[in-house]
């Protein structure tokens, strides 16, 4: 992904924000879990993972909250810089992605076969439905595509307080309105992409980087425990009894209700408080992990499935959490390898990762 895009590097012409490259680096770390734990929550494995199950509840009251808050921050300045490099890396950083990267996905869910979780039908009409219906991790870069056509258009009448309440008035749009299902999640997780373009990166700086290290934990608490409530809260909302027997999809949608929307934002800006904390060489890592999170975000469910089904299937592990595990690092690792090859080849900017 590129400067359009939160998952990015910034743009050359953006100055180097070593924080903002570590909560990336948090966020795609974030992503990578939960995402580990959805493919055994759907797996034969997964009747008996409650614990992964509510793990995953609380990952996704706030990781993609935090995303869309990041792929904010520099909306402002990019426009004001350039309207027209901003609008044409909308097509080569996100568009061109989405479809390349789908497509690469899809064909090896076909290639799979009945391996996978969630074996594909027909691979032809899904590839045709992909201009109006994304497919696994991608629908983010639908979403942002959307999001970054919304400030394109309404930013600059509106400014940035104006722009935060429409996206603050779209979220009630996902409840209460027959919509596509990507425009329903655009709606809602407008209100945390327009936090980001409110607070700017030198509000968010303020508000979690710039403290005092008790404070980064004191938020961090805060906000530990609001995702507790969250799940507590389940039990009078009766999602508890939905998370015990639903998909990982369904369990994220029960993650975006109103009841936990203090512990998204509460999670997002703590993990960028995190990520500000860590020794030169933890934050070195994760910046670095920030700065090659598009290539670890198109290539890790790939990774994790591929690691969950060899294990599965042909090494018999019938147990969650090695699983989990090797998974884990299996969809960091091997994405970073394949960037660095791909890099070395010199075809980063051809298959979106420029």
């Amino acid at each position: 992904m590129n400067d359009a895009a939160p998952l990015a590097k910034p743009a050359p012409s953006d100055p180097r924000v070593e924080w903002l490259d570590a909560a990336r680096g948090v966020g795609i770390m974030l992503v990578v879990i939960g995402h580990a734990l959805g493919g055994l929550i759907d797996s034969a494995l997964g009747n008996d993972f409650w614990l992964g199950r509510a793990l995953f509840f609380c990952i996704y009251t706030f990781h993609m909250p935090l995303f869309m808050m990041l792929s904010g921050l520099l909306v402002s300045a990019r426009l004001d810089r350039s309207r027209k490099r901003f609008r044409d890396r909308l097509w080569t950083g996100i568009a061109w992605p989405y479809f390349l990267w789908s497509a690469v996905q899809l064909t090896v869910i076909l290639a799979t076969g009945s391996l996978v979780n969630q074996p594909l039908g027909d691979y032809f009409a899904t590839l045709a439905t992909l201009p109006w219906h994304t497919v696994s991790q991608f629908w983010f870069l639908y979403v942002l595509f959307l999001l970054h056509v919304l400030s394109m258009v309404a930013l600059k009448p509106l400014g940035r307080e104006g722009f935060l309440l429409l996206c603050l008035a779209l979220k009630p749009l996902a409840l209460i309105l027959p919509m596509p299902e990507v425009l329903r999640l655009a709606a809602n997780h407008a209100l945390f992409y327009g936090i980001g373009v409110w607070l700017t990166p030198d509000g968010l700086k303020s508000l979690a980087v710039d403290r005092s290290r008790w404070f980064h934990l004191g938020l961090l608490g805060v906000a530990t425990g609001l995702v507790g409530l969250a799940l507590s809260a389940a039990d009078t909302f009766d999602v508890t009894r939905q998370m015990v027997s639903a998909k990982a999809a369904a369990i994220a949608y029960l993650a975006w209700r109103y009841e936990a929307l203090p512990a998204a934002i509460a999670g997002a800006v703590s993990m960028v408080a995190l990520a500000s904390m860590p020794t030169a060489r933890l934050g070195s890592v994760l910046a670095l992990l920030g700065r090659r999170s598009m290539a670890i975000f198109v290539l890790h469910i790939m990774a994790i499935a591929g690691v969950r089904i060899v294990l599965i299937k042909f090494f018999h592990v019938d147990q969650p959490w090695p699983i989990f595990a090797i998974a884990c690092l299996a969809g960091l690792a091997l994405p970073l390898l394949a960037d660095a090859v791909i890099r070395q080849l010199r075809i980063e900017r051809w298959l979106g990762l420029a």
